[in-house]
């Protein structure tokens, strides 16, 4: 099993097409806080091991850096932020050369449950044709 400190040279030699990274708090010029120095180290690597990085922060994640660790944003990334994101908030982030997303408004209805006794099974989701 390989130790801690090598999972960033694992993920250097991968490429995936998106990386969707996870923010603590959000804050231009310093990126994402996270509250370990292998979260920041891993976030950063990931970052650069994508050819396409979607950030997701709610709101109040915004500006805020409540973790001691930043993982910097220093490459092209998309914001995925909620409609509530105060403009103040997002235009330093926005000057930075984000790209934003349109706000998200609210989260898909769950699909219903898959059927029991059919292994793979997809339940259907209403308003969807079958």
């Amino acid at each position: 099993m390989p130790e801690r400190g090598d999972r960033g040279q694992q993920l250097r030699s991968i490429t995936p097409y998106v990386v969707f990274l996870g923010a603590d708090g959000l804050v231009a010029g310093r990126g994402l806080c996270v509250p370990t120095l292998e979260q920041a180290q891993l976030k950063h690597v990931m970052l650069y091991a994508t050819r396409t990085a979607l950030v997701s922060a709610d709101h109040s994640k915004l500006g805020a850096g409540p973790f001691p660790y930043g993982a910097p944003l220093d490459r092209p990334y998309t914001l995925v932020v909620d409609e509530q994101a105060d403009p103040a908030a997002v235009a330093p982030l926005r000057a930075g050369g984000t790209v934003l997303l349109a706000p998200v408004t609210s989260a898909p209805a769950r699909p219903a449950a898959a059927p029991t006794g059919r292994p793979g099974a997809v339940a259907e989701r209403p308003g969807l044709p079958g």
